[in-house]
């Protein structure tokens, strides 16, 4: 794909990026992403990068950094999607490429993702580029009382 293009994401890119998101099983409003764009970018360590083809926004892969007492902590790439139109074309490796350049550049020595059991279609992908699979887990949550 010759003329794909990784960038920084911009708040421009709150609807393309909105589109996106049923893909990853997250659907969002184009206000919605807006808004938790413009709270990211208020961290530090957050990097939102958007995969871009003939001027349309057909990936994202959010990297952020984890800083911990209890190790020299990570990068987690916390989303990475692609359009179904374009899986298997280099799109999502290259987002994930971008992605590790900077966490290693950032000082991290360690790039983790998290992945459901049932994409296994993913796993393949992300065993294909590299990763491994580190542990078995699950995942905790508490939600404030509305």
């Amino acid at each position: 794909m010759s003329d794909l293009k990784i960038r920084l994401m911009t708040l421009a890119d709150a609807a393309a990026v909105a589109a996106l998101m049923p893909d990853l099983g997250y659907p969002a409003e184009t206000h919605e992403i807006a808004r938790r764009f413009d709270a990211l970018m208020q961290w530090p360590g957050e990097q939102p990068f958007v995969a871009e083809c003939d001027g349309e926004v057909i990936g994202l892969c959010h990297a952020q950094g984890v800083r911990s007492l209890a190790s020299d902590g990570y990068c987690e790439i916390v989303a990475l999607v692609v359009k179904a139109a374009h899986h298997r074309s280099g799109v999502g490796r290259a987002l994930v490429k971008v992605a590790v350049d900077w966490a290693f550049a950032t000082g991290f020595n360690r790039v983790r993702l998290g992945s459901g059991v049932h994409r296994e279609d993913a796993h393949r992908f992300y065993e294909a580029i590299g990763f491994t699979k580190s542990r078995p887990g699950y995942v905790f949550e508490l939600r404030k009382a509305a």
